[in-house]
């Protein structure tokens, strides 16, 4: 293909006139057209009116397109501009419509390798670390390049595909189908988070939600399941303390201390030098979402990560949603991400606090789905919703468990689309940082 300005200028009219013309190619195309894949400005303008209209009265026609011109181009675009390219340009259909698609869709590819090498051309090389991250952000860019094209799969291989998978399930004798979910109770429950899940993880501080999510990930990376876990609360050299306190029951409160004996330390330092060996990856960088979702595509490309954990929502800046509403910054958070685990195939969990509505509650201070800050977007986002709740936190005793619920930390499936909701008790030993299944018999050993 030569790279010809004029001949996509007229390439992107004859798609947007079909379009205009007939809506119905909206719903049928194979490709998944963006504004971004325009070059034009009065183009991607058109296109964003097209897709206004399709939002908001589910078909394109001259009326609802004028309506949408009106109320996005602020005088850039008038309605004779659409009057006229949808008279002056042929209307495609089927095939040919596809392939103009594609055409689009390479003009889209060059133009992104051709940024791409301008900036490795310009870039200044003093700073390893930033030359370090722009590799990185390049590679995933090259990598995700052609995701949008959308295979062309038949129902009966769709079936076939779906056969297979529910026979390999039942040939099956392990319990963990996706990647472990922390105990064996979780497990026998979930069947381990599931690919393509986006995973909530909900609580107030203090709760064990990060700690959970830390000593998940652990598990998940000693199993060789590469894993990823990205922090906006703490530096990894947190993380990795409280991964070895896990591994070796040393208290993590005297190890930041530096209060540990000679004994404690080597056994320390050795789960730290296992820890090394493992296929974990940490962020600590405060990466803002463009470059979160990048940087996860580059780890599931490069590094094969089978599962991301991110701690947590309210952190994550939000630089692709310019609002200053809470609800939609970390509504586009959420969506992006639950997108991201689609695209990859791989399970995302998402942490998030809680309102301070679970403090000001009267009597027993469980959270319910609506505690969720930014809750209706993160409640229809996610696959998989869970809550931690401590009664010890507000002095509150369980008669009927050992030590009055001393070690109880409860977790709540409060929805899963695929697996049901239930609850669990779980032993959780927090200056270790240690999660077990609840069984009255093993806390004598401690």
């Amino acid at each position: 293909m030569i790279y010809d300005l004029e001949i996509r200028n007229i390439l992107e009219k004859e798609i947007l006139s079909s379009l205009l013309n007939n809506s119905e190619l909206f719903f049928t195309k194979k490709h998944s057209i963006s504004t971004d894949n325009f070059n034009q400005p009065q183009h991607k303008l058109i296109y964003s009116a097209i897709l206004k209209s399709i939002d908001e009265f589910n078909t394109v026609s001259l009326i609802t397109v004028r309506q949408s011109v009106k109320s996005l181009s602020e005088g850039e675009l008038s309605t004779s501009d659409v009057i006229s390219l949808m008279g002056t340009y042929k209307t495609l259909k089927g095939k040919m419509f596809d392939k103009h698609c594609e055409l689009l869709f390479q003009y889209n590819v060059s133009d992104t390798i051709a940024v791409i090498a301008s900036e490795m051309k310009a870039i200044k090389k003093e700073n390893i670390e930033d030359f370090e991250s722009k590799i990185n952000s390049w590679k995933a860019q090259l990598n995700s390049l052609g995701q949008d094209l959308i295979a062309d799969i038949s129902l009966q291989d769709s079936v076939d595909e779906t056969i297979q998978s529910i026979l390999s399930k039942i040939n099956n004798d392990e319990v963990v189908m996706g990647v472990s979910s922390g105990t064996r109770d979780l497990n026998e429950f979930t069947s381990g988070w599931l690919q393509p899940d986006l995973i909530v993880l909900a609580a107030r501080p203090g709760m064990g939600k990060s700690a959970f999510a830390i000593f998940n990930c652990k598990e998940n990376a000693i199993k060789k399941d590469p894993t990823a876990f990205v922090s906006y609360e703490m530096p990894s050299s947190q993380i990795l303390e409280r991964m070895a306190a896990s591994m070796v029951k040393v208290n993590s409160k005297k190890m930041l201390k530096g209060e540990l004996s000679s004994e404690e330390w080597l056994k320390v330092e050795k789960a730290l030098l296992h820890l090394k060996t493992l296929p974990l990856y940490l962020i600590d960088k405060p990466l803002p979402l463009s470059k979160l979702l990048n940087h996860i595509r580059y780890l599931v490309f490069k590094n094969g990560v089978k599962i991301v954990y991110i701690d947590y929502v309210q952190l994550i800046p939000n630089d692709l949603d310019k609002t200053f509403n809470e609800d939609i910054r970390i509504g586009g958070i959420s969506r992006r991400l639950k997108l991201l685990a689609l695209e990859l195939g791989i399970p995302i969990v998402l942490l998030s606090q809680l309102s301070r509505a679970v403090e000001s509650r009267t009597g027993v201070k469980r959270p319910v789905m609506s505690d969720l800050r930014g809750s209706g977007s993160l409640e229809q986002d996610a696959d998989v919703i869970g809550f931690f709740y401590r009664p010890d936190y507000y002095k509150t005793s369980m008669k009927g468990y050992l030590n009055d619920g001393n070690n109880l930390c409860q977790f709540f499936i409060a929805k899963g689309r695929r697996i049901g909701t239930n609850d669990f008790d779980l032993f959780y030993r927090l200056k270790y940082n240690y999660f077990e299944d609840w069984d009255n018999e093993h806390i004598k050993h401690f």
